[in-house]
């Protein structure tokens, strides 16, 4: 498992600029630097151009820069941690040792609810097989 501390989380609606998206994403520095995680999702459902390209789906960014659509297989927000389930293709693409990610949040609470809204929304698009249980505080 890969561990680690973020300092800044949230969500962010990208609207009205050609391309609607939605984002949620966490840093491991509040200025957005080091280690990190976004996912993201347009606004409109995928078109034929999507499904032909396989863009279909969420995407998961790092901070290295590198993106995978779908592949997540669980994500689980309880308190202040984050765990997240990479398909092993997925977790490659990433650039990842090991499938499973384990972020702590050092965040308010506002940000915790922002993030956990985002990711409730970004993990809901696209394709029904590459959507990844979600298990959230309440």
């Amino acid at each position: 498992m890969i561990t680690h501390v973020a300092r800044s989380a949230g969500r962010e609606d990208h609207l009205g600029e050609g391309f609607d998206y939605i984002m949620a994403g966490l840093s491991e520095h509040e200025d957005g630097s080091g280690r990190g995680l976004t996912v993201q999702c347009a606004v409109e459902p995928p078109d034929a151009g999507d499904i032909a390209t396989g863009m279909d789906s969420y995407c998961v960014s790092n901070e290295l820069g590198l993106t995978v659509y779908g592949g997540v297989r669980y994500v689980r927000l309880q308190r202040r941690t984050l765990r997240i389930q990479f398909e092993p293709s997925a977790a490659e693409g990433l650039g990842l040792d090991d499938p499973v990610v384990e972020v702590t949040l050092a965040v308010d609470d506002a940000a915790i609810q922002q993030l956990k809204s985002g990711l409730q929304r970004t993990f809901s698009y696209g394709r029904e097989r590459s959507l990844p249980v979600l298990d959230f505080d309440e």
